[in-house]
């Protein structure tokens, strides 16, 4: 979603250029210098490709909220299925997934290891990518051996885990990877980016508007600071940067 940022800095250097640009046109009103119609043509293709990402991020970040909160437990716990198909795609790609995996395996856990107990409640507080990576999920009962160092005890037999979790309480391991190929895993982490997207294309949306109305006003500040330069130092202006009408 970066690249709608980029988009409209490149945009607002081109409405700059072209105001800039605008008063050494030729005397004629008429006759528009070639370049122009280029910054003309490239402000309108880079409003519109922010005007797509930010739908697209939209689209794309589409689902339910936040995951379910597990009681008395001080985390949240997310399904993959709550997420638009495109994304599952992208973090079920093997490759894409481990770039990821090894982005984060490094600090979350490690952050998680830091922490202490809140001493009323005894409670340790997941953020919601540490409740995905770093423990198993909650339905498949593992006993809690240390928290903060996210060492479970699993269940004697592992037939008994829910079908539904697709296979997560048995890819949970108390090593390095602890929960990082689960599904519940992926699904946290497409929390936080959904979230994260979904912002920045609202952003974007209501940046595009604000882009146009200020684009405006800057071509009509340039102009009108012309005009007055003309009207003051005309006469030791060359004809050349002088337009036929600017003292209409």
């Amino acid at each position: 979603m970066a690249s709608g940022y980029y988009a409209v800095l490149i945009s607002s250097c081109f409405a700059v250029a072209r105001g800039l640009c605008s008063p050494r046109g030729s005397s004629e009103q008429t006759d528009h210098p070639w370049y122009e119609y280029i910054i003309h043509f490239c402000i309108g293709v880079m409003v519109l490709l922010t005007w797509a990402i930010a739908i697209f991020g939209l689209v794309v970040s589409t689902g339910r909220n936040g995951g379910h909160l597990v009681v008395g437990k001080g985390y949240r716990e997310f399904k993959l299925g709550d997420y638009s198909p495109w994304m599952r795609k992208r973090v079920r790609n093997e490759d894409v997934w481990k770039e990821i995996k090894w982005c984060l395996i490094k600090k979350e856990c490690h952050k998680l290891s830091l922490k202490h107990p809140d001493p009323k409640t005894g409670i340790i507080q997941f953020n919601g990518i540490q409740s995905g990576f770093c423990k198993p999920p909650d339905s498949c009962g593992f006993a809690v051996i240390n928290a903060s160092a996210s060492s479970y005890q699993a269940r004697a037999s592992s037939s008994s885990f829910p079908s539904s979790l697709g296979g997560d309480c048995t890819l949970f391991s108390n090593g390095e990877f602890k929960c990082f190929d689960c599904d519940s895993c992926k699904a946290a982490f497409l929390d936080s980016l959904r979230r994260s997207w979904r912002t920045m294309s609202i952003i974007d949306l209501t940046m595009i508007p604000d882009f146009v109305i200020v684009q405006g006003l800057a071509i009509c500040f340039v102009m009108i600071m012309y005009k007055l330069v003309v009207k003051l130092f005309g006469s030791c202006l060359p004809d050349s940067l002088i337009m036929g009408n600017v003292l209409d």
